[in-house]
């Protein structure tokens, strides 16, 4: 009885969402405390830093900092990576600045700083679930809001994401937030229904939003905008259509250049290079796709379609292809489905026609995951009307969700699905940055752990972190462990592990002939993440090295290799 009682009181059915996104965070936190920093993350802190002092100095009137700082950052919108900085800063110095509990123990400012960061962006992320939620619900029903939202962070590619990527994932979610908004107003003015000024502020701010983080959404915005054109035009409502859109558009654009201080000063300018930043980027670097290298500037057709295919678990796959008939053959499909289906669909045809620079998988695409995700719920609404068997398939598809990537850990987003062979996805090899078909820990998240390895079992002797350093220099232990920089003349410490961090001249000037090296599994075509180039430095003519230690992560039984440390001998 006390149990019954007890089960009334959570009133399960009423509150499952909120127990899920709770769940969602404790096991996001979990996995936040063994994961590290990313390969972008020390950029967001300066970038951040440098957007604050510029606010200052406007608003003391000194405009010549806003004038001469340069970050790419810049030009990506700060609505989150500003916030987050100011959280993590205050948290790790001031409100949690003892905080030495367990698993909340911590050895260096760093540490504890890219810690709250990531917790932010958990939060952040089920601020956003929660508000989807919501729309779906109001939208269609609670049940098909239930079901999108844990499919969704039940597909690996989002949810790895969601523990450290601070740009994409914010994007991701504000777009399907956008395109929600898009299909509700358009459905107000089908049915001539009188939109107030209070929803109108709302989808303005929400759009605002939407282009503070990246203002390359505009095209992907339009885009859905013109879907719903034809019956717009049908019922001869096009006024009220593109009324409604020019104050959301004047309001969007209002919020960008509220939030963006440097467009104040020179606004053709920051145009210019966001332009050039978000849609002509000429990112030199290369992605390893199957075994084949696609340089990021020449772009092949199926890169998009490959790495969804591969990316994306099986069962996703098999629900977006069974929804092609069902458009043609189910007169009921809700029109939003058709309308995100049709989505995907554009955006990998334009992907096809314009190849633009690409690279890291599809982090750049993560927004197309929500729109999959809803389309995938649709198609398993052919069964609603047989409830067991549509049961039985929905537990059958949670299920498979939770089996293919429970190994993983931390690491989910290295995820690839069945398709891929696993003994051919990661090798060591005398290449720096490994071999293999794919990469894997691109981001650097496993720095920590292999940090953790280092400083337990290295005291001695010179290390060499190789890019993204921050990924593994944030864990290093200070007490043991000293950073070397290139001054020629330094005396290094015998009793300590000495390092340095992509600076190999260290090693001609102080004349060190074997070393450690710390990589992650990255191939690259024409370089390597150490930055050592023989031509230019001979020492390294005849440089071996080998294995001290992988840190690997398992797939469906298989280990799948995500860093190394490596002894060199020149």
């Amino acid at each position: 009885m006390k149990i019954n009682k007890l089960f009334e009181k959570i009133n399960l059915k009423d509150n499952f969402i909120w127990i899920l996104l709770t769940a969602f965070g404790i096991v996001n936190i979990y996995f936040i405390r063994k994961g590290g920093t990313t390969y972008d993350e020390p950029g967001y802190r300066f970038g951040s830093k440098i957007i604050i002092q510029t606010f200052q100095a406007i608003l003391n009137l000194d405009f010549s900092l806003a004038k001469s700082y340069y970050s790419d950052l810049e030009y990506y919108g700060q609505l989150l990576l500003m916030p987050s900085y100011l959280f993590a800063h205050f948290a790790s110095t001031y409100i949690f600045r003892d905080l030495n509990i367990n698993i909340f123990s911590f050895f260096s400012y760093d540490d504890k700083f890219y810690f709250f960061s990531h917790v932010f962006l958990t939060a952040y992320v089920i601020v956003l679930l929660s508000f989807i939620y919501k729309l779906i619900m109001k939208q269609r029903n609670k049940q098909f809001a239930i079901l999108f939202i844990s499919f969704l962070i039940l597909i690996p590619s989002f949810s790895g994401h969601t523990l450290f990527n601070l740009k994409d994932i914010p994007f991701a979610l504000h777009f399907f937030i956008v395109i929600l908004y898009i299909d509700k107003y358009s459905l107000k003015i089908k049915k001539s229904i009188i939109i107030e000024r209070k929803e109108i502020l709302i989808f303005g701010l929400i759009i605002g939003a939407l282009l503070n983080i990246r203002i390359n959404s505009i095209p992907f915005i339009g885009l859905f905008i013109l879907f719903y054109l034809p019956k717009i035009l049908e019922l001869k409502k096009l006024k009220e259509y593109i009324t409604l859109y020019l104050q959301v558009g004047l309001m969007g654009l209002s919020l960008l250049v509220l939030l963006t201080p440097s467009m104040w000063i020179e606004p053709i300018s920051w145009w210019k290079l966001a332009i050039e930043n978000q849609f002509l980027l000429q990112w030199p670097g290369s992605t390893i796709v199957n075994g084949e290298y696609i340089v990021a500037t020449e772009m092949t057709y199926s890169y998009l379609l490959t790495f969804f295919l591969y990316k994306l678990p099986i069962n996703f796959i098999i629900l977006i292809f069974l929804f092609i008939p069902i458009i043609f053959l189910n007169q009921n499909i809700d029109e939003f489905a058709k309308k995100c289906f049709y989505l995907l669909i554009v955006v990998n045809i334009l992907f096809i026609v314009f190849r633009p620079t690409a690279y890291d998988g599809i982090r750049q695409y993560l927004f197309l995951v929500l729109p999959i995700t809803y389309v995938a719920i649709e198609s398993t609404l052919l069964l609603k009307n047989k409830k067991s068997i549509f049961n039985f398939v929905i537990v059958l598809n949670l299920t498979y969700l939770l089996f293919t990537q429970f190994s993983l850990g931390p690491y989910k987003y290295v995820y690839f699905n069945e398709f891929v062979n696993e003994d051919s996805i990661s090798k060591s090899c005398e290449g720096f940055d490994g071999c293999g078909d794919w990469s894997t820990d691109y981001w650097g998240f496993s720095g920590k752990e292999i940090a953790g390895y280092i400083n337990e079992n290295l005291n001695q002797g010179f290390l060499l972190v190789c890019r993204p350093d921050a990924s593994v220099r944030s864990y290093l232990d200070n007490r043991t462990s000293n950073l070397v920089y290139n001054t020629g003349n330094d005396k290094i410490e015998t009793t300590k592990l000495n390092y340095t961090t992509s600076d190999t001249t260290v090693l001609r000037d102080l004349e060190i002939k074997s070393f450690y090296m710390v990589t992650f599994q990255r191939p690259r075509l024409n370089e390597n993440s150490c930055l050592i180039d023989a031509t230019k430095e001979p020492i390294f003519e005849n440089i071996k090295c080998e294995d001290v230690f992988i840190q690997t992560t398992t797939l469906r039984n298989k280990e799948i290799n995500l860093a190394y440390l490596k002894y060199c001998n020149l």
